[in-house]
């Protein structure tokens, strides 16, 4: 019946789904795996229908009837995110607390003190200044190289609220750059910068976002749909600014002197050997970095090891990994 009642949820059934949710709250003989799932399925039910305060009781229930840590932090988290959205950032700070102490897992323990440093500074007791020096520290740490995405992208988000559109740029961009498998973060990411190069009327730069954030996204999104057009819409803008801009330019070109023309030509090629020799510098840099802590030397032609005790930074994450969970 509770297999039933998720399925009807699946389908935006709810009429079906609450009359067996309901039933099942009514029956005094509920086998106890079934008691437990009720409450998580009910708040499941409310919140397909965005109705998330109605949300917090049940999950609240759900963390008295879990036996599972794991479970407990998850439903302390949502909770803590609910809070937020509500602009209730005491609550809110209670519920991230709670997802902390009941944390078995490093990237809930990370997304939980993620979410406590934005809240303090959403009540002002912190400045944006603070906090943002807060979570560079966070980058620095080996332990969050995989959420360093994240925390770019939390930055980027004290910059907008300070009205700083060119740092939370930068931020945006560091957030890309430094992004490995967060496919989710990754679109918010291209979103934001899309919707600021559109506010900023740079409608290319935002074409081509907005392009990049429908590749990120899921096509079961709600969002997925207006970005497309949005994406579409531009496209025409895109092309006639980028045909304005090649026609400047050349419109420069002809005005110039032979003597002119020929110093600008030397500087694009001088400006593109220095872009080659950077990129041959730090492929090599980075080649170099790879084989440090070998035990031997490797000949050039070979292939690099895939030995995991000689990846110095792997092996202190593990080495922290293995402290904090066992001692």
């Amino acid at each position: 019946m509770l297999w039933l009642a998720r399925t009807f949820i699946e389908r935006e059934n709810y009429f079906e789904s609450e009359l067996i949710l309901n039933k099942l709250a009514r029956d005094p003989k509920i086998h106890e795996p079934v008691a437990r799932q009720l409450p998580v399925v009910q708040a499941y039910f409310q919140m397909k229908q965005k109705r998330y305060e109605q949300v917090i009781p049940y999950l609240e229930t759900a963390i008295k009837r879990s036996k599972e840590r794991d479970e407990k932090a998850r439903y302390s988290y949502i909770i803590g995110q609910i809070h937020q959205m509500g602009g209730r950032s005491e609550a809110a700070a209670a519920s991230f607390k709670d997802a902390l102490k009941y944390s078995t897992s490093y990237e809930m323990e990370f997304s939980s003190k993620l979410n406590l440093i934005k809240n303090d500074w959403n009540n002002g007791r912190t400045t944006g200044e603070a906090t943002i020096a807060k979570l560079i520290k966070m980058t620095k740490d080996i332990k969050n190289d995989e959420y360093q995405d994240q925390l770019y992208y939390a930055m980027s988000q004290i910059a907008l609220k300070e009205n700083d559109k060119l740092a939370a740029i930068g931020y945006l961009k560091k957030s890309l750059l430094m992004s490995k498998s967060n496919r989710a973060q990754k679109a918010e990411s291209y979103l934001q910068l899309a919707d600021l190069y559109f506010e900023s009327q740079q409608f290319v730069d935002a074409r081509n976002y907005y392009d990049s954030t429908l590749l990120a996204l899921t096509k079961t999104d709600e969002r997925y749909g207006p970005i497309s057009r949005k994406k579409d819409n531009l496209e025409d803008i895109a092309k006639n600014l980028v045909i304005i801009q090649v026609q400047d330019s050349l419109l420069n070109l002809s005005k110039m002197s032979d003597k002119d023309r020929k110093a600008l030509a030397y500087k694009i090629k001088k400006d593109e050997e220095e872009a080659k020799l950077k990129r041959l510098t730090d492929n090599a840099r980075n080649s170099s970095n790879a084989n440090q802590g070998r035990r031997s030397p490797v000949r050039p032609s070979s292939s690099p090891s895939t030995f995991f005790a000689y990846n110095e930074k792997g092996a202190k994450k593990g080495s922290k990994d293995f402290e904090r969970r066992w001692g």
